[in-house]
């Protein structure tokens, strides 16, 4: 019989750490040709839009849907539902969000590691909202972070992501007024921004 699993069952059951080395290995298996991604499946609707993928990865022996939706004035739910490739079973049905989170911010952790900096690290974060949290935990987990540095355009939000990041993952980081103070000087700088605009969030 399937499981269901809410936001609140999944949040601090995988770790930042283990969701890079999981994707790692997904990635692994894609290279070898062992997995299977659908193309995006988009549809609109008189106030908000439906979006749907499926994913199989051989070596692992699972396939998974993954839906979400938007409606207007509620905001963005996932719902993930994972597979037993051997038999077809249905395992799980789980709130995506953590999942995506984690798997965003994981992506840049698997590249991190592909990508050495000596010594002690400084990073530039624009943006500070969920996808911005994940971006800093999943660096931290691969780099040895000095300081780090945030902007985004609403003060009030930078200052209480300054104050959660710094007491979470143990090293000061400070909120400050533009894109280019947070990034000018930092080592490394990731963008996890919902702007919209069709000026580039930092230029070089």
């Amino acid at each position: 019989m399937a499981v269901t699993l809410g936001l609140e069952a999944l949040q601090g059951v995988l770790g930042m750490r283990d969701a890079i080395d999981l994707l790692e290995a997904a990635f692994a298996h894609e290279a070898a040709g062992e997995t299977v991604v659908s193309p995006r499946l988009n549809t609109a609707f008189d106030g908000g839009w439906m979006r749907i993928l499926f994913a199989l990865d051989r070596q692992s022996g699972y396939c998974a849907t993954k839906a979400y939706h938007l409606i207007d004035g509620a905001g963005v739910r996932y719902v993930v539902s994972l597979y037993r490739l051997r038999d077809g079973e249905l395992l799980a049905v789980m709130d995506g969000r953590t999942i995506t989170e984690l798997r965003t911010g994981a992506t840049s952790g698997v590249v991190a590691r592909k990508v050495p900096v000596a010594g002690p690290v400084s990073v530039g974060i624009i943006g500070s909202g969920h996808q911005a949290r994940m971006q800093l935990e999943s660096l931290a987990n691969v780099y040895r972070i000095e300081s780090a540095a945030v902007y985004s355009p609403t003060a009030a939000n930078r200052e209480a992501f300054a104050r959660e990041m710094s007491a979470r993952l143990g090293f000061p980081v400070s909120a400050v007024g533009s894109a280019e103070a947070a990034v000018r000087g930092r080592a490394v700088v990731a963008a996890a921004s919902s702007n919209a605009s069709s000026e580039p969030v930092v230029r070089g």
